[in-house]
């Protein structure tokens, strides 16, 4: 839930009604999972960059875990718990070689009480 408000409305046949509804942040906390994947060997070097900005501004980067691997995959992650439900603008970015190769600005929603959780995979073109 990322917002809530209420009201009450009498409803009489025939007749139009109208109601105003005031939405209030919800209050409390979720968490935030994202990883980043692409296929071994496309690089001799990695990187990830991240920041997330809050809706009231602000930046911070995103704690990447060490790039690891799995399968076919080289992939980190990032595991934030405790965010303030709203919303937030997260920016990725794929360093290899030296050079951004990958990248992506994306509105998240952070529900109070929840996990809100993506996976990015980066395929070479």
């Amino acid at each position: 839930e990322v917002g809530h408000g209420d009201a009450t409305a009498d409803i009489v046949a025939g007749e139009s009604t109208t109601v105003q509804i005031m939405i209030l942040p919800s209050v409390g906390s979720g968490d935030l999972n994202i990883t980043i994947q692409w296929k071994k060997q496309l690089f001799t070097s990695e990187e990830i960059v991240a920041s997330v900005i809050p809706d009231l501004g602000g930046s911070s980067s995103l704690p990447f875990s060490p790039i690891d691997e799995d399968g076919a995959y080289h992939f980190s992650t990032c595991s934030l718990y405790g965010v303030d439900a709203g919303y937030y603008l997260v920016i990725l970015q794929l360093i290899g070689d030296g050079q951004q190769v990958w990248g992506i600005a994306e509105a998240v929603v952070i529900f109070a009480g929840a996990a809100t959780s993506h996976t990015y995979t980066y395929t070479q073109k």
